[in-house]
């Protein structure tokens, strides 16, 4: 969907917490209008349900990221 032809993913590992980061160079998309949807509503959900957090973040015509960080005892 997003005619990216470039993308990023990162995974860190700090102290106390894993770090998945993903980003793309593709069309990018209105949050506002896109959240309505249930795929973006799913992530989320399902992120919750490991205790993990969700950050998306879309410019329409710039791209799009999208952070996951699990924390987890040391």
């Amino acid at each position: 969907y997003s005619h990216a032809s470039s993308i990023n993913l990162e995974l860190n590992y700090k102290a106390s917490e894993l770090i998945i980061e993903g980003c793309d160079n593709g069309e990018g998309f209105d949050l506002d209008e896109v959240r309505k949807g249930s795929g973006l509503i799913n992530m989320e959900k399902r992120a919750s349900l490991i205790n993990t957090s969700f950050e998306l973040n879309s410019i329409p015509g710039q791209g799009t990221s999208v952070q996951l960080i699990y924390p987890f005892a040391s």
